[in-house]
């Protein structure tokens, strides 16, 4: 167990980065220092081993991704860091990449500036360790203030505000009106909110495009919000369909690389700037529900459209943990291996078109009689028998899941090659 005796040494160092330097050379771990926004700040690790895919990504984009941020507010941890000011120790979140590690909040003039993130892996730091973070902790705030803060202490602007507002940092709609009139932000009579996300840090430079055509567009009047990152969010003045346009337009801008790396949402329609924050989580969702179905290549969904496909992520993880198969695709699956047919194929658009035939055979390219005898065929295997619009509605999500996940499929295929072997 290390016992810091002497605090000399650490107190005489001048800059926040050689203090992340000393505090990563003496607990071995991977020391990350954020901003009030999760905005890198400093960082050191002693080797690049010790650090998660998350902790990479905000080292590689300068940002903590914004879904991270968000499941941090779903899980509480964002309002604990508000009033907490010892460490707070955070279990892994495996689904998300998120890894075991320790939390504390930077305090400066009773005011959040900052966080202090260290790596733990399985050897969790010991008592002793988290008191030595906790005595620092005002040394630190001190030094990322005056790194941070000093020379803006009253400098506000348009993103800095429209940040608050979708983060609910305002304690009440009079506070958000004063500082939007302070930074001249107008409070549209409509608005919808567009966030695009790329997925490839290399294509980072993406966002700056993206910026251009919000400040250039003739379309809509759009005020914006780039941070580091990876994120744009755009408030569109207007309507769903305006989004969409620019969202259009956007893409006309973009190669086809550039597109097949650039996911974007809309959400629904709202008069009041209090609903800023829905708006904004509406667009997040529909981008992490196409990115999680591979949906890509610029592709703008609006929330609304979006549908019963919001919960596949949570299916997917659920099947998955309890090792399901749906007994009647799994027969149907058997019977394209054996046979080289499209049954899974063809019962997927048969219900995303309501069992409508004629439509079916269309968008399918074959003849109603074919898809007549490849219904029969699924008929002799169980399937559509007496259904239930329950069992329909169990079949039809997970078809969606095959459809859009490759790997789910091929889990399907795995089990039944091992179990004809």
């Amino acid at each position: 167990m290390r016992i810091l005796k002497n605090f000399e040494e650490i107190y005489s160092l001048k800059e926040l980065q050689e203090v992340v330097e000393w505090l990563s050379n003496y607990f071995k771990r991977s020391i990350i220092i954020e901003n009030a926004q999760f905005e890198l700040v400093a960082y050191n690790t002693p080797n690049e081993f010790l650090l998660d895919p998350i902790q990479q990504k905000t080292i590689l984009t300068k940002r903590c991704p914004l879904f991270v941020i968000e499941r941090l507010k779903t899980e509480g941890i964002i309002n604990r860091l508000k009033t907490e000011r010892l460490p707070i120790r955070m279990e892994s979140m495996e689904d998300i990449d998120f890894y075991q590690r320790i939390i504390l909040s930077l305090e400066y003039n009773n005011e959040v500036i900052g966080y202090l993130w260290v790596y733990e892996t399985k050897d969790r730091l010991a008592d002793a360790d988290l008191t030595v973070l906790t005595r620092l902790s005002t040394f630190i705030s001190k030094l990322l203030y005056q790194k941070q803060y000093a020379e803006q202490e009253n400098d506000y602007d348009v993103q800095s505000v429209i940040w608050k507002i979708i983060n609910n940092d305002y304690l009440n709609e009079s506070q958000l009106k004063n500082e939007a009139r302070r930074v001249n932000l107008s409070i549209p009579e409509q608005f919808t909110v567009v966030v695009g996300s790329v997925t490839d840090a290399l294509y980072l430079d993406l966002l700056e495009k993206v910026k251009n055509v919000f400040v250039e567009t003739k379309l809509a009047k759009i005020e914006y919000y780039l941070g580091k990152g990876t994120e744009i969010v755009g408030i569109v003045y207007g309507d769903t369909e305006k989004a969409t346009r620019v969202i259009d337009e956007i893409k006309l801008s973009l190669s086809t690389k550039e597109q097949a790396v650039f996911y974007m949402g809309i959400s629904n329609e709202y008069t009041h700037f209090s609903h800023l924050r829905k708006s904004y989580l509406e667009a997040l969702e529909v981008v992490e529900t196409s990115v999680f179905l591979n949906k890509g290549s610029v592709f703008a969904l609006n929330y609304c459209d979006l549908g019963i496909k919001r919960y596949l992520k949570d299916i997917y993880k659920k099947n998955i943990a309890e090792n399901y198969y749906h007994p009647t695709l799994f027969n149907l699956i058997s019977k394209d291996l054996a046979s080289k047919s499209e049954l899974v194929k063809t019962l997927r658009v048969y219900l995303e078109n309501d069992s409508k035939v004629g439509l079916t055979a269309e968008q399918l390219y074959i003849h109603p009689n074919t898809l007549n005898y490849r219904m029969k065929q699924m008929e002799e295997i169980g399937v559509l028998n007496n259904i239930t619009f329950n069992e329909k509605t169990n079949l039809y999500l997970e078809l969606q899941l095959l459809y859009y996940l490759p790997e789910y499929m091929k889990r399907y295929e795995q089990k039944i090659k091992a179990i004809k072997n």
